[in-house]
């Protein structure tokens, strides 16, 4: 079968799709096994995920290395892989975790443990058959199908930071060797078979390097664009943790500014206007949600809040313990003020305790909606961040993790350090980056930048090699046709196409006497006249040389009468030079037979 140069596409790019599926699997393995290393979270896939894709490699070099046991054991491990997933999930409880047995993480959702073990059926029945190829084309089918789908909704649909980035079981990595295995199986059942020969070591070497550097580039480039979002959670959150420490200095000095001068009125308050400062405190300060003043006396003074409830609750907390004890605190000149988070069911709203300088025994009692100081808080900032802040009783509060440890890919949080205040946080959580963001399209374009230009060097190196071995045969060709010209003991002529004389050997110029200069100007028909060879044998070499253009090779006998005046008998043999597949000319070789007739 002859080769041409689109024959080695396909063999080239299963190659550099079998390294990048080896790669791929080992670096998903060394983010789970080391979750402090620095992997891309978009190369993350769940162990079980990791082994499809180095049995997946396996399969591919099986094919292009003609290794029937190697395609065989990589197809019957995809299937077993592929059989325990379905069957798990489908005998798997409400209660089940969803674990792997055979890694002890997450095991293969259905969609793909299905196209796991139709892969692992395509290496088992081969190419060979029509039933592998019918086969090749389902499974190549509906890989194509998926990864179009996931990746549709990945790009149409953001989920929540809180939830992983996939779509039926696939994040985006899988789905993409999804939909590159399903179109070389697709080209693999076209073909029928992968030609051979087009990978050298050399060429082999190179797609090596070529795609270590691509995983090496994607690893460090993402690494440092990951390293960029934490040092910008890292000042969102500290930049927050400021304005909630000027909030609560903020909100204590309203209380006490107002503490103050209703104690410099020794509590005589006119009833207007402690209407009038009690309704304008609560409608310009939206985290005010009620207040309660205590005179010298224990009298209450003021009894405000926004509703029943706030009321209700405020006297609750005075009841507490831990209250009592920082409102005896307080009160005993111990200290000026107290905030206290005494409700863990309600861990944002603070108490602030504040008893006024010379106010001989009066308390102040504030409950804040320390969220509403800041209601970014609740909501989400830029660059895919979602700010929250927590206490030690908050339900949102998370351990400190690192690495791939955590449930989001980002994590940073910032102690508020205010006076008199319990512990109080801000952490921001940074869940996948948007497909479409600078961020998010970084993965994929280095893949394809980086496998392109590997492809590049690859099919240079295919189409250097076949150079060299063109100029090899061209230079034993062109060695037989100089042992032709210079040590064949006949008449050795070159002719063009249209019959002019390229070259001939010391024999040929002893026929017809043509010099150097001659060469490339003359023609036979120049040289043949009436005196020197007759009409029928002018005719007979005349149609000869046609039917040899043609390209069919042909020999006969004439007679010629050569320089030197004798009439020679010569046998006369015609054979067409071809070049890229197309006659340029031919050679005749003249040999005198005249004593043998």
């Amino acid at each position: 079968m002859t080769m041409n140069r689109a024959d080695c596409d396909a063999p080239i790019w299963i190659y550099l799709l079998s390294l990048s599926s080896f790669l791929a699997g080992i670096v998903g393995a060394l983010g789970h096994l080391l979750p402090r290393l620095m992997v891309p979270p978009a190369l993350m896939v769940a162990l079980d995920g990791v082994l499809a894709l180095l049995l997946g490699g396996l399969l591919l070099i099986s094919l292009l290395t003609d290794e029937r046991r190697w395609r065989l054991t990589s197809g019957v491990l995809l299937l077993v892989l592929s059989a325990y997933s379905l069957l798990h999930n489908t005998l798997a409880s409400d209660q089940d975790a969803g674990l792997s047995v055979l890694t002890s993480y997450e095991r293969l959702s259905t969609v793909p443990a299905l196209c796991v073990g139709l892969l692992g059926l395509v290496g088992l029945l081969g190419f060979g058959s029509r039933i592998g190829k019918l086969t090749a084309v389902f499974a190549g089918s509906l890989g194509v199908g998926v990864a179009i789908f996931v990746l549709g909704m990945l790009l149409a649909h953001e989920q929540p930071s809180d939830k992983p980035l996939q779509i039926a079981g696939f994040k985006p990595v899988s789905a993409l060797f999804c939909g590159f295995y399903g179109v070389l199986l697709l080209i693999l059942a076209g073909k029928g078979e992968v030609v051979k020969g087009c990978l050298d070591r050399k060429s082999a070497l190179f797609g090596m390097i070529g795609v270590a550097a691509t995983f090496l580039m994607l690893m460090a480039s993402s690494g440092v664009s990951h390293l960029e979002r934490h040092n910008v959670a890292r000042y969102l959150a500290n930049h927050h943790a400021a304005m909630l420490r000027h909030d609560m200095g903020a909100a204590y000095r309203l209380i006490d500014r107002l503490a103050n001068r209703w104690a410099s009125l020794d509590y005589q308050i006119p009833v207007p206007l402690l209407e009038t400062e009690a309704s304008r405190y609560f409608s310009d300060t939206a985290s005010l949600h009620g207040l309660l003043v205590f005179a010298p006396s224990g009298k209450v003074v003021l009894d405000e809040g926004r509703d029943a409830e706030s009321n209700a609750w405020l006297r609750q907390q005075l009841t507490r313990p831990g209250v009592q004890r920082h409102t005896e605190a307080v009160q005993s000149s111990n200290a000026s003020h107290s905030w206290v988070i005494p409700d863990p069911e309600k861990p944002l709203h603070a108490l602030l305790l504040l008893a006024p300088t010379g106010g001989h025994g009066s308390l102040f009692v504030a409950r804040f909606d320390l969220e509403q100081f800041l209601p970014s808080f609740s909501g989400s900032s830029g660059r895919g961040f979602l700010v929250h802040f927590a206490t030690d009783h908050s339900v949102s509060r998370q351990p400190m993790r690192s690495g791939h440890e955590h449930r989001e890919e980002l994590y940073e949080q910032v102690l508020v350090d205010v006076a008199s205040s319990p512990p109080l946080y801000v952490h921001i959580v940074g869940g996948p980056v948007s497909m479409l963001s600078p961020e998010g399209l970084l993965v994929p374009s280095i893949i394809i930048f980086g496998l392109f230009v590997t492809y590049l060097l690859i099919k240079g190196q295919v189409l250097l090699n076949a150079r060299v071995d063109a100029m090899r045969d061209l230079r034993a060709k062109d060695d037989r046709i100089q042992s032709l010209f210079y040590q064949s003991p006949d008449a050795v002529f070159e002719f063009s196409s249209d019959g002019r004389y390229l070259a001939v050997n010391d024999m040929a110029t002893g026929i017809t006497g043509l010099v150097e200069g001659e060469l490339g100007q003359m023609t036979y028909h120049d040289l043949f006249c009436a005196d020197n060879i007759s009409e029928d044998d002018y005719r007979r070499f005349d149609q000869a040389f046609d039917k040899t253009i043609t390209g069919t090779a042909q020999e006969f006998e004439v007679e010629f009468r050569n320089i030197t005046g004798q009439q020679r008998h010569y046998e006369c043999t015609f054979i067409p030079i071809l070049a890229n597949n197309e006659i340029e000319g031919l050679y005749a070789v003249v040999k005198d037979v005249t004593e043998k007739n």
